[in-house]
């Protein structure tokens, strides 16, 4: 177990969160301002449920991602696409699916994108441990 992170760890991790979100390829509007405190306010509180990597990840916030960052700027494209994949397994393992849930079916309702509370509900949801979003 790792130590709850401190706040400038909490911000690089939204910050590594949303550099992930981006780099994938996935929809920037989706990570609003609202979204992304809703992101550092989940990582703060739910932070000793999450697995020893994940909590080495974030704890450490502000390195990896500085590290990270780095690598994927000195990466080839061939590269890219390892880690982007990388970033996808992250991602889903935090809940944040773009475009649909645990069980592929999509956020949106009548037409509409994730709403902030989607995405936070997700978040939380998954590092439950209650299953996927289809069992709720």
């Amino acid at each position: 177990m790792f130590k709850q992170p401190i706040d400038a760890d909490l911000d690089a991790s939204v910050e590594l969160i949303t550099f992930m979100w981006l780099a994938t390829g996935n929809d920037p509007n989706s990570m609003t301002r609202e979204a992304l405190a809703v992101m550092r306010l989940l990582l703060a509180q739910n932070f000793n449920q999450l697995s020893p990597e994940l909590q080495s990840l974030f704890a450490n916030g502000r390195a990896n991602n500085s590290a990270i960052q780095a690598e994927w700027q000195a990466a080839d494209p061939m590269q890219r696409m390892a880690i982007a994949q990388q970033f996808q397994l992250v991602l889903a393992v935090l809940g944040l699916v773009p475009g649909g849930g645990g069980d592929g079916t999509s956020y949106e309702s009548s037409g509409e994108s994730a709403t902030n509370a989607d995405i936070a509900s997700n978040i939380a949801w998954n590092n439950s441990g209650a299953g996927d979003w289809s069992s709720r």
